[in-house]
């Protein structure tokens, strides 16, 4: 009978090592963690080191030893991104918009070209707006940002002896 709880005490660590892997947690990773009674909101580091009941996270204000137990949100930095496009459609706008006005305050009749104030506020709209994607995208270039993923917490399973002499399994997983 024992051999038997043993046997299936044993099949349910192979899922928990498993699951801790497949989070990604290795020493190394660069985390963003959440874990309010550690006064933690999105606190990025990277992991130092993992026991058994807690990760060493390194960031900015030092290493902070965070037990799993207090972590309601847990990321993975998958690595970096540019914003070329969304900083460019953002310039675009902005610049359309004040060439726009623009356009409709310059405008002082009808020419070769423009025959109302419409078709100038068009134009100059366009033309600074090509300007503004051109800066945007060059801002949002320069800029990366991380990209996070979020992963779930470990399982953590326990086997121990009971009073009774019998064989005692825990079984939980923080989220």
């Amino acid at each position: 009978m024992k051999s038997v709880l043993g046997f299936l005490a044993l099949l349910l660590l192979f899922p928990a090592i498993a699951d801790s892997q497949a989070a990604g947690l290795t020493a190394g990773a660069r985390v963003r963690v959440t874990a309010p009674r550690d006064d933690l909101n999105k606190y990025v580091g990277t992991i130092m080191e993992l026991r058994g009941d807690s990760v060493v996270v390194a960031g900015r204000q030092g290493s902070r030893r965070i037990a799993f137990g207090d972590v309601t949100a847990l990321e993975v930095s998958t690595g970096t991104q540019t914003r070329i496009v969304r900083s460019g459609l953002i310039g675009f706008g902005a610049g359309a918009v004040v060439g726009a006005i623009m356009g409709l305050a310059a405008y002082d009749g009808p020419d070769l070209f423009f025959d109302s104030p419409a078709s100038f506020a068009a134009f100059s709209g366009l033309v600074f707006g090509s300007v503004g994607m051109v800066a945007g995208g060059v801002v949002g270039a320069l800029q990366r940002t991380d990209r996070w993923e979020r992963r779930d917490l470990p399982v953590k399973v326990g086997i121990g002896g009971s009073r009774s002499g019998g064989v005692s399994l825990n079984f939980s997983r923080a989220f």
